[in-house]
């Protein structure tokens, strides 16, 4: 019996100490407006400059992920005809959705073709793409100035992953 009182002790601990009540920051869009939202927030950064209005709740929030990964960043794109190459010294990080939530994302993105969608970790925002189509892919590609930023993100957003 005390054998028995013991093991069961053991694995409470165990199971309650594997438990994290650590907050996790949730991944946050919004749909970027010109006009001003009442109650709403400037998003007016080095990164954003006077990129718009937002909503103080988001349109959609990401709570879990499939995966994190470090990645390079684009090859390059074309402006004005010509490829320019990404600035040297760019980090990049791939993110993979839940398929529930890479559905959630199109159907958001969808409603918001033609304006600007706004990526947060929490107060930091991230990217905000305009959307010319619908997102329908469970990926996406995160570009940072440098490593120490992508590295600083990458560490937040791997609590998402489980």
């Amino acid at each position: 019996m005390r054998t028995f009182t013991l093991i069961l002790s053991v694995l409470a601990v165990v199971l309650c100490g594997c438990r994290s009540d650590v907050p996790t920051i949730p991944l946050s869009f919004y749909t970027v407006s010109e006009e001003k939202i009442d109650g709403g927030q400037y998003i007016d950064t080095s990164d954003f400059p006077k990129l718009g209005y937002v909503a103080t709740t988001p349109d959609l929030v990401i709570t879990r992920l499939a995966d994190v990964y470090q990645t390079e960043p684009q090859a390059g794109v074309i402006i004005g005809g010509k490829l320019v190459s990404p600035p040297a010294g760019r980090s990049a990080l791939g993110i993979e959705l839940r398929p529930d939530d890479a559905q959630k994302l199109s159907k958001f993105s969808e409603q918001i073709i033609g304006k600007h969608l706004l990526m947060m970790l929490g107060e930091k925002p991230l990217m905000a793409p305009g959307v010319q189509a619908v997102l329908t892919t469970q990926r996406l590609l995160l570009e940072f100035p440098t490593q120490a930023e992508r590295d600083n993100v990458r560490s937040e957003l791997r609590k998402l992953v489980r």
